[in-house]
């Protein structure tokens, strides 16, 4: 099995974070706007050339946050902030031809209301919140 690096951007506005809905058709979920990072790229890179993919948003590399893995290998999160003048919209998977597309959606959550999400409960860990 090749080894697949991927990065996602946790995006947070006003206690609000950035997810993508995904539906593979026996599986569907929200998650952070990401994906493998192509060749010759850093991980910087890749995560912002990811956002502006999948949520069409411009944005700039804050901080790493953590590091996790998926069935393929290392993923890596980064904290990415963006124009709070700019609106996410959905993008596209350009991998993937338009009427394949697994991406459905955008939306903004607040933190509260995703504390039990894997990913979302890993930043609010990176920044000692605590929710009850």
């Amino acid at each position: 099995m090749t080894l697949r690096p991927r990065v996602c951007a946790a995006i947070i506005r006003k206690n609000r974070i950035l997810m993508v809905f995904h539906d593979h058709g026996d599986r569907s979920f929200w998650t952070f706007p990401g994906g493998a990072v192509e060749e010759g790229e850093t991980l910087e890179e890749a995560v912002l050339r990811e956002v502006k993919e999948e949520v069409k948003l411009n944005g700039r590399v804050e901080r790493f946050l953590f590091e996790d893995t998926y069935s393929l290998g290392p993923d890596y999160c980064f904290l990415v902030s963006v124009d709070p003048e700019e609106e996410a919209q959905l993008g596209e998977d350009p991998e993937l031809p338009p009427n394949e597309q697994v991406m459905k959606a955008v939306a903004w959550f607040t933190l509260e209301e995703m504390k039990h999400d894997r990913q979302v409960s890993k930043v609010i860990k990176c920044f000692n919140v605590a929710y009850p």
